[in-house]
């Protein structure tokens, strides 16, 4: 029996390349499947990040809108402050309480009662107490109407005419009579705490005394 030693060699090295090349990946095939991961990664991400993006502006959008709302609140409720015996108006740096021009549920008709705006700095919210003047005197426990979210800080003020300086200036706290001539709020908010606002709101009946 013949044996050619020279083409015995060639088979086991061919049977070798080819038992190599079913038990790995080339290079190329590397390169292609690490390219093609970091494609969808990046797919993956950009598609997080327009999520997170409009997830924010719409928390934005929403909060200025509430924003709006509470000023025109805040701002018709003062406007509609008056003197009246038995609720007297006082206020604190985070909270205020006057009498005024509301809507009463319970009487179906606009009649005076008790308005009152208070921070809660646990809540993060500014909340509006409203009761007509019934409640007042009933003692019955002030509803709660409407809210501010997202505040980390509230601090009102106190604008009054000091008739014995003849100046104006500014108070932390309402204790004289009658009703001061302006409040001013300052507020600052837990998402952004660089955004600040500012706003001074007029009572036109203001600094008139019993």
């Amino acid at each position: 029996m013949l044996r050619f030693p020279g083409l015995a060699t060639q088979n086991m090295n061919k049977q070798g390349r080819a038992l190599n090349a079913k038990q790995g990946f080339t290079l190329i095939e590397v390169l292609i499947v690490t390219l093609i991961l970091s494609i969808i990664s990046l797919a993956i991400f950009s598609t997080f990040s327009n999520g997170l993006k409009i997830y924010n502006r719409i928390n934005s959008e929403f909060t200025l809108e509430d924003l709006v709302i509470f000023c025109d609140r805040f701002g018709q409720d003062l406007r509609n402050s008056l003197n009246f015996t038995g609720i007297n108006f006082t206020g604190k740096d985070d909270e205020m309480e006057f009498a005024g021009i509301l809507n009463s549920p319970r009487m179906q008709k606009r009649t005076v009662g008790r308005i009152k705006y208070a921070f809660d700095s646990s809540k993060e919210s500014i909340i509006r107490f409203a009761n007509d003047y019934s409640s007042v005197y009933s003692q019955e426990e002030e509803p709660i109407r409407h809210s501010l979210d997202k505040v980390k800080s509230c601090i009102f003020s106190y604008y009054y005419f000091d008739n014995q300086t003849r100046e104006f200036a500014w108070l932390d706290e309402w204790r004289k009579d009658g009703l001061p001539v302006a409040i001013r709020m300052e507020l600052e908010f837990k998402d952004n705490p660089e955004a600040k606002l500012t706003r001074t709101f007029n009572i036109p009946v203001g600094n008139v005394q019993e």
